[in-house]
């Protein structure tokens, strides 16, 4: 941007460098901090470039608003991407910026590296049920998310669900209101294009009245699944007036490129496209349940999902996770990181280990029970929804079971109406809660990395303090990542790449359910993991925070809540 540029309110006013003009005029001129470097996409709203950070070289996307606003619809624009903003999903795209430059807004958003799913599978495609669903259960994950914090996709089709750096979908280009109603009155009711009409096939009919809603994206999402089995989007007679008597006749054979597809699938993706939103499934994730367990007969005992409880799409863990926990749990045996549980329990006579052992069952057994058939994100609203065994604030030390001194690696204290952990370079430090010994629970707590690396909880922690589980952020390297530590030496059993921001506040959750491990930021699911060695059985529940690289580490944290299952 030009040195003479202005700002108010984070938005770049006028007589800046990006001028309007078409797209092949745009290409090369910087937006903001971004330089323009290709065109990726357009539609009726905006166009969406590649572009470079002058002074970074990092890459990202840069959507330029084509839809002329006025001040108020601006300043209504603007709230709403504070809102996108705010959201905070491994399969979403996340904002980065937001600015006008010569009267057009701009978004700045997460770099997409491997294209769109249109991209890769283009019109006319088929794609196997395995496929199908390990997609479905990416994007109704994220849909939910924005559901539950009342967005509405309402832009949902194959061009803009994008492909992550693992190949991973990452939900894009949501549609704003503002936009919505300012396109539409630009290209009115007559207008044509093949863009226009293939918009139009994705969309619910309670979209062109003007009423959008969550079970418009579920809509969108049953043309998107028919297409990808079909080879082609629903005919016509699976849409409009037309819909309502299908529902109420024998599903009939429609799709001569899937003819082994199970009649259950069929009855499906009917009922979610139901042209009345009501009689569509109540939510996103309960059309992707039915259409999970519909389509499993269609799928190839070598093509399942290894080690998978129960139908929910979001209990399975990815090709790559599970790939992954293999090659560890190999590294762990070979190095003999893990140890027996009959090493944990030699004091103990016969008879003792085999009550504790019996007792430890039962119990277990117990726990699984109630969660059969729920999702990660059901088990986390029907644990938090009772009262916890353990609420502590972190405010003041004579109120609480935690550490408080100085040591030598660090410190454990209260401070500010809160707790700190400072770690020296090098040194992680681990905070304990004294008087607790928990086997299956949920534990949560809120953390702030004010400086340095890492910081997250620890749970059945030995009685010397040497063997754990861990689970932490790390602003420092952007990623968070789950582990088992035996004496000094950790043993990964899950990492993934996300932004993790100084001084933000996170609200970390696990809950233990014997070898199965369930983890959650700001009340959402991130994953589940089995450690398939059940290293740990119970311990005490504590606090951490370091660095392996270098620098020292503060970390905040309060109000530590715990459920016991």
């Amino acid at each position: 941007m030009s040195p003479s540029a202005t700002c108010k309110y984070g938005i770049y006013e006028k007589g800046n460098v990006m001028m309007a003009g078409s797209a092949e005029k745009q290409v090369g001129q910087q937006c903001g901090n971004y330089r323009l470097l290709h065109l990726v996409a357009r539609d009726s709203f905006a166009e969406v470039y590649a572009g470079e950070h002058v002074y970074l070289k990092t890459r990202a996307m840069i959507k330029v608003i084509r839809a002329g606003l006025t001040s108020e619809e601006l300043e209504r624009f603007l709230a709403e991407v504070r809102v996108l903003a705010r959201l905070k999903h491994p399969d979403i795209v996340r904002v980065l910026e937001f600015g006008v430059q010569a009267d057009q807004p701009f978004l700045v958003m997460e770099y997409a590296s491997n294209g769109s799913l249109r991209q890769r599978h283009p019109e006319g495609s088929t794609l196997p049920p395995a496929t199908i669903l390990d997609y479905v259960r990416h994007i109704a994950s994220a849909l939910q998310y924005a559901h539950d914090e009342h967005l509405v996709h309402q832009n949902l089709r194959p061009e803009t669900i994008l492909l992550g750096p693992h190949n991973q979908p990452l939900l894009g280009d949501f549609t704003l209101s503002v936009l919505e109603g300012s396109a539409l009155d630009e290209r009115g009711p007559s207008s044509t294009g093949e863009a226009l009409t293939a918009f139009l096939d994705y969309k619910a009919p309670e979209q062109s009245q003007g009423k959008p809603c969550p079970a418009s994206d579920q809509y969108a999402l049953a043309v998107i699944v028919y297409e990808w089995l079909c080879g082609q989007r629903p005919p016509p007679e699976l849409s409009g007036e037309a819909t309502e008597q299908h529902l109420s006749a024998p599903a009939q054979p429609s799709c001569e490129e899937a003819p082994s597809l199970p009649p259950a699938a069929r009855q499906v993706l009917l009922k979610a496209l139901s042209t009345d939103p009501a009689l569509r499934f109540a939510t996103i994730n309960d059309f992707a349940h039915a259409l999970e367990d519909a389509l499993r007969p269609a799928i190839a005992p070598d093509q399942q999902a290894p080690g998978t409880p129960g139908p929910s799409p979001l209990r399975k863990r990815s090709v790559l996770t599970t790939i992954t926990l293999i090659a560890l749990v190999g590294v762990v045996i070979t190095g003999s990181l893990l140890f027996s549980s009959r090493a944990l329990f030699s004091s103990k006579s016969s008879f003792q280990m085999a009550s504790a052992t019996a007792t430890a069952q039962a119990s277990l057994a117990t726990v699984n029970a109630r969660f059969t058939g729920q999702t990660p994100q059901e088990i986390y609203q029907h644990v938090t929804g009772v009262h916890p065994i353990i609420t502590d604030p972190l405010s003041r030390p004579g109120e609480s079971t935690w550490q408080n001194e100085h040591l030598t690696a660090g410190a454990c204290t209260f401070a500010t109406g809160a707790y700190h952990i400072n770690s020296a370079a090098k040194q992680p430090m681990l905070c304990l809660s004294r008087g607790n010994n928990l086997s299956n629970f949920a534990f949560q707590v809120r953390v702030t990395i004010v400086k340095g690396s890492f910081a997250g909880l620890c749970f059945r922690v030995n009685s010397s303090g040497t063997r754990f589980y861990r689970f932490a952020l790390d602003a420092n390297q952007d990623y968070y990542a789950f582990e088992v530590a035996n004496t000094g030496l950790y043993s990964l059993l899950f990492t993934e790449d996300r932004k993790v921001d100084l001084n933000q506040s996170y609200l970390v959750t696990v809950i233990a359910v014997g070898s199965h491990f369930y983890f959650y930021l700001d009340g959402h699911y991130i994953t589940d993991v089995i450690d398939p060695s059940n290293t740990l059985g119970s311990g005490a529940i504590g606090l951490t925070a370091g660095s392996s690289i270098g620098p020292s580490t503060e970390a905040v944290f309060s109000n530590v809540e715990v459920w016991k299952l």
